[in-house]
């Protein structure tokens, strides 16, 4: 017997008391004895021995692995189901059942007998053939003959699991057989019509399409001939023309009056999904019974029931909305640019599933598009690059889109339409107010629409986005915004008009819907839909305790410091740490190595200075860490400050939601800079909304030695504009670095900024494609940037002047606390503390540099000299800084 202590997480439904993890069992040095059934371990310098016991109850006998999924309030009537209809699980080696519904037929009409010879395989792959073949066999669902008129060659699909599926190579058989049409319901429908459900299920079918009989004639043309033989199927295989079509029109014959009300199936993948467990319980057995009457049985393994979320279709449906599947996403991520038409159409039509979560898809796209035009040669430019970036870019970013609800208002936003195309963005409101997205739509323009007027293209994006969202719109009211006036003009009875124009008024005039006109510059709905609004962020605020007299006023007004106070006027209390001047009491603190003398701050002023601290102006919401050191810095005290700053800093969940998770780490580059502005990074921030100066990108350069940024505002991408900027913009401020690491953008590689690196003797290194973490700085910064993006430009009036705030976002990163080189990138540079409201007096810039410089003939020279002294010593600490935390990483 022993005691220890070990941390461990409370989960419901468990199968086992306790489960204990690899870390532990390492840290117990734990050997384990599987025939014994012990677990040998050491601790307090002494061995011990515990008992494996097998006294846990299962959690579910009858249900599938999935059942630790099951939430607590449903897991017991689900357990109870799964065991009412056992007779639908078939166990390892049962043959599939067999519904009666309907036996597949193949009609190849007058057609002669299509035959095959028999593919030859590596031997170990012909050995998984014939066992998957002969395991067929004794379940009865294919027959082994001797000879066959019709016979096609055998292929492997794969599996998820790493094994193989034995499939027919129906090629030929396909194309004399004569096509079931069949309605399959379409995608977005499918998952718009989950609705606004909360809890969710999904069934698989068992084998389900060998649950459909062949008709007995038809049986011969399916024959697979082998180097071992000729294999004919009894029931339906994978691979065959009207497979599909067949299998669907079963299930939705099965599932009747709740198919797309209660459950969608899309061939043997059914999801059933409810408002409530009550409700989902009684839809969950509905299902089954129907399963249960048409004789399908299921797959134990792939069924799960009462989840949060669950897959469908290649996306993920919540309660939240839908969401595309981050497994999906990823190879298209990694696939580098197209070299010919046929790749350009396949990444168009891998990006185009997605296009309902991408706003303005269409035009993003327009230049990939146009390289599909006819007698159109292929010439891949900076123009298809930047398309090909920023598609992948969004890609990384989609959103999530609500569920219809039919029982609110729909609103419908149009996006400023461009020469090259439309967009809108449906929507609807939550309780709160907050609009969030269903739809971005988008369409290029054709070369006459072109033509129109900026008031004909607005009239034409509101008529169209109706006419793509119609099945939402034309049974209520809903309301459309719009930055431009001309829904008025158009709809006016008084005005001479076109044919078109007439023909688009009558179109609407079947419609029940309001127009509010919001100005371009506050009708920012593609980028912050969701976004909440954070007041007053914007404006500089001044702290009122820079002024003594506030310090003694506020803090006389505590009780207890006022004794204290007291106390100490009068010589009663005696405390080594704490002392007054001016009326002021003072704490001594070791900060930095050296005893600082820090202003005590009153209780109830806590929260107001840590807020300020955090959320001014200047201080850019930098996080607890950063708030700490600037409080610091600031020589103030209070108790816990650790605790309290954490505290107050998370309270801000705006910026919690914008911060989002914070597990993903770019490691450092190991090629930083020796010193300053040695070596810079560079890359693009953007594509954002086109503000009110034509700017829609920003340039990022760090110095990797210093971590200082320098960030502008760019119209384009293009390689002119990137060299006037680097050169006007950072070498005549810092000069002429000698490395320039950038990725491999056209707009970097390009011949013109190798010439200018020529010419201004910078060496040029570029990262490996699609390696991100080779970039991590940038890549870190861009992150950071984004958040400080949404939190100072989130206001109704500067949505489209972003770039007037850069130059205070730069200012506000560079004087930030950062924990890799353990101080501010300013102070690297400048060799002094930037002077801002945050900070209360110079006292700090007085304790770094003596007063006796300015009794000196030369103080300049002497502030060199000191300076020089200093950085040195700052370096140095850098570079062991940037060390430790490259190995770290």
């Amino acid at each position: 017997m022993f005691n220890t202590t070990i941390t461990l997480q409370v989960i419901d439904n468990m199968a086992r008391d306790v489960i204990i993890g690899f870390d532990t069992m390492i840290k117990w040095k734990a050997i384990i004895n599987v025939d014994e059934q012990i677990v040998a371990i050491k601790a307090n310098n002494q061995s011990h021995r515990i008992e494996f016991t097998n006294n846990s109850q299962p959690n579910c006998s009858a249900g599938p692995p999935h059942s630790i999924n099951f939430t607590s309030v449903i897991q017991p009537q689900i357990n109870d189901l799964l065991t009412k209809y056992n007779s639908i699980i078939p166990k390892d080696n049962d043959k599939p059942s067999t519904t009666a519904i309907v036996e597949f037929n193949i009609d190849t009409g007058d057609a002669p007998p299509a035959y095959s010879a028999p593919r030859i395989y590596h031997p170990e792959i012909q050995k998984k053939f014939d066992d998957k073949m002969e395991k067929l066999v004794d379940l009865g669902i294919v027959d082994k003959v001797l000879f066959s008129e019709w016979g096609s060659n055998i292929t492997a699909v794969p599996k998820s699991n790493g094994d193989i599926r034995p499939c027919g190579n129906y090629v030929t058989l396909n194309a004399i057989t004569k096509t079931i049409k069949y309605p399959f319901i379409h995608l977005h429908h499918a998952l718009q019509s989950l609705g606004t459900s909360t809890i969710f299920s999904k069934i698989d079918l068992a084998s389900g399409y060998y649950a459909i009989k062949i008709k007995a004639e038809d049986r011969e043309k399916t024959a697979l001939v082998t180097p071992n033989g000729t294999y004919v199927f009894n029931y339906m295989p994978f691979g065959l023309k009207n497979a599909p079509a067949v299998l669907q029109s079963i299930m939705d014959r099965v599932l009747g009056p709740l198919k797309n009300v209660t459950a969608i199936a899309y061939l043997d993948d059914i999801i059933i999904h409810s408002k409530s467990p009550s409700q989902h319980i009684r839809d969950v057995e509905q299902v089954l019974s129907r399963l249960k009457a048409a004789n399908l049985s299921i797959s134990e393994e792939k069924c799960a029931f009462g989840l949060k979320s669950v897959e469908f279709l290649g996306f993920i449906v919540s309660d939240k909305g839908i969401s595309a599947n981050p497994e999906k996403i990823a190879p298209i991520l990694a696939l580098s640019a197209p070299s010919n038409l046929k790749e350009v159409e396949r990444f168009l039509g891998v990006c185009g599933v997605y296009q309902r979560f991408i706003s303005n898809f269409q035009v993003v796209a327009e230049p990939l598009r146009l390289l599909k035009k006819k007698d159109t040669p292929f010439v891949w430019t900076e123009e298809q690059q930047n398309s090909f970036e920023t598609l992948k870019k969004k890609l990384a970013e989609l959103p999530t889109l609500i569920q219809p609800d039919f029982n609110k208002p729909f609103e419908l936003h149009c996006d400023a339409a461009t020469s090259s195309g439309i967009g809108v963005v449906l929507c609807q409101r939550d309780e709160e107010g907050h609009v969030y997205p269903l739809a971005f739509s988008s369409r290029s323009l054709s070369k006459f629409e072109q033509k129109y007027s900026v008031r004909e293209l607005e009239a034409l994006s509101i008529v169209w986005g109706i006419k793509k969202h119609r099945v939402y719109l034309e049974a209520g009211h809903f309301t459309v915004f719009t930055d431009h006036s001309s829904l008025q003009w158009l709809l006016s009875t008084n005005q001479d008009k076109q044919p078109r124009l007439w023909r688009w008024c009558l179109f609407l005039q079947a419609y029940d819907f309001q127009v509010k006109y919001v100005p371009g510059p506050t009708n920012f709905v593609a980028d912050l839909l969701s976004r909440d609004p954070l007041p007053n962020i914007a404006v500089i605020t001044l702290n009122p305790w820079s002024d003594d007299g506030w310090w003694t006023t506020e803090q006389v007004k505590v009780f207890a410091l006022a004794k204290i106070i007291q106390s100490l006027q009068d010589g009663t209390l005696t405390v080594k740490s704490f002392y007054l001047k001016n009326k002021i009491p003072f704490k001594k603190v070791k900060y930095a190595n050296k005893v600082r003398h820090f202003k005590v701050v009153p209780d109830h002023m806590v929260t107001t200075v840590i807020s300020h601290y955090y959320a001014s102006q200047f201080a850019g919401h930098g996080g607890s860490n950063k708030t700490l050191k600037a409080i610091q810095n600031s020589r103030l005290y209070f108790t816990n400050m650790d605790q309290r700053v954490t505290e107050i800093t998370r309270s801000y969940l705006v910026c919690q939601r914008i911060k989002g998770n914070k597990n993903k780490q770019f490691p450092l580059s190991s090629t930083s800079g020796d010193y300053p502005f040695q070596k810079v990074a560079l890359d693009y921030f953007g594509p954002l909304p086109t503000s009110n100066s034509n700017k829609s990108y920003i340039l990022v350069i760090i110095d990797t030695f210093t971590r200082y940024v320098e960030i502008y505002a760019m119209a384009s991408t293009n390689s002119m504009e990137l060299a006037k900027t680097f050169y006007n913009g950072f070498i005549l401020r810092h000069g002429v670095p000698e490395i320039c690491f950038q990725d491999n953008a056209a707009t970097f590689a390009s011949e013109f900024n190798r010439q200018l690196a020529s010419f201004a003797g910078i060496e040029l290194q570029f990262s490996p494609p699609h390696v991100a973490s080779s970039n991590g700085l940038v890549e870190r910064y861009m992150k950071t940037l984004r958040n400080m993006l949404l939190i100072y430009c989130n206001q109704e009036t500067i949505k489209t002047t972003w770039d007037t705030q850069l130059r205070l976002l730069r200012f506000v990163y560079n004087n930030m606390y950062h924990v890799q080189i353990k101080t501010s990138p300013f102070e690297l540079v400048h060799g002094r503390k930037a002077c801002t409201p945050l900070y209360l007096t110079e006292e700090e810039q007085r304790l770094t540099y003596p007063s006796e410089y300015r009794n000196t003939d030369t103080p300049q020279l002497y502030f060199a000299k000191e300076l020089s002294k200093q950085l040195k010593t700052t370096f140095d600490i850098v570079f062991e800084q940037m060390n430790k935390y490259e190995e770290a990483c």
